[in-house]
């Protein structure tokens, strides 16, 4: 298992990119901001609850990469304006 003090350890790789979050049935709108091995930040419009289970999918780019799809955790939500700031732990 991963610690959370090892999670900010991991390099992170700042990026611009939409993303759909799928929680149960519900399909959310968000945007990340960065993307690590270990997990992601994402900006949503409405929280999550810590240790909630979601999905997430980027879009891959010019016709010619999959999109990236995982499995991940809700380790953090902070109230962050315009929205919330969700801290994502890849499960898989």
């Amino acid at each position: 298992m991963i610690r959370a003090e090892d999670l900010r350890r991991e390099r992170r790789m700042e990026i611009n990119s939409p993303v759909e979050i799928v929680v149960q049935d519900a399909h959310l709108a968000g945007h990340c901001s960065n993307l690590s091995g270990n997990g992601m930040g994402v900006m949503l419009d409405e929280p999550l609850a810590e240790g909630t289970q979601v999905q997430v999918k980027i879009e891959g780019g010019m016709d010619r990469l999959p999109p990236f799809m995982a499995d991940a955790v809700v380790i953090r939500c902070e109230a962050k304006d315009p929205g919330f700031e969700v801290g994502l732990s890849f499960s898989n």
